[in-house]
């Protein structure tokens, strides 16, 4: 039962995680100037978070 809470707590984190990044990603689509540098920043979090989901999802 506690190992099913934590998972479930772990998901929780997770999406709140990448709901944020989402917002920054959207919010640097909207600047004016395109820094390359922020942009490859969002990609590898993003690529991050995905890899982490699948690795949580096979434990």
């Amino acid at each position: 039962m506690e190992k099913s809470a934590g998972r479930q707590l772990q998901y929780h984190n997770l999406y709140q995680v990448s709901e944020q990044s989402s917002e920054l990603f959207v919010e640097d689509l909207d600047q004016e100037e395109n820094d390359s540098t922020s942009n490859h920043l969002v990609l590898i979090v993003l690529g991050f978070l995905v890899i982490l989901s699948i690795s949580l999802f096979f434990l």
